[in-house]
């Protein structure tokens, strides 16, 4: 995942010093990155959304209540399972997530995480904003 900094070439400097200087710093970093991430699949399944900000497909049976959310348990099944300082990783516990999340020949797709390498503006600007924070307050700025 490439997360993009911009600032002035001094204060960009200091963050990449702060970074190298600190063995736990990256680590912190993800945390927080998987945990947006939960924060983010949490607000897709409120509005019924893929992370692009496309609205999910229509039932077919035209049923009444939320799209994915028949008792809850795919919406409440993602989880942080791995952190490390080189990233992170988030999962579902349900086993039919992946069906939902990329489709198949009679179920049209509902992506509720991004596809691998696309991450959508909204969560690459959230995770900007995780980065500068946590640099921000390592740096004491």
């Amino acid at each position: 995942m490439g997360v993009t900094i911009t600032g002035s070439d001094a204060q960009i400097n200091r963050w990449i010093n702060g970074l190298n200087s600190t063995p736990g710093l990256m680590k912190q970093v993800s945390h927080s990155m998987a945990e947006e991430t939960i924060t983010l699949v949490s607000q897709g399944f409120r509005k019924q959304q893929d992370p692009y900000g496309g609205k999910w497909a229509s039932r077919k049976s035209g049923g009444g209540g939320a799209i994915l959310v028949d008792t809850g348990a795919l919406r409440n099944s993602f989880h942080v399972s791995g952190v490390g300082s080189s990233g992170f990783t988030v999962s579902s516990g349900v086993a039919y997530s992946e069906y939902h999340q990329s489709g198949t020949s009679r179920m049209v797709a509902r992506r509720m995480v991004p596809d691998s390498g696309d991450i959508p503006g909204k969560w690459s600007k959230a995770y900007d904003e995780i980065v500068e924070d946590v640099l921000d307050d390592h740096l004491g700025e």
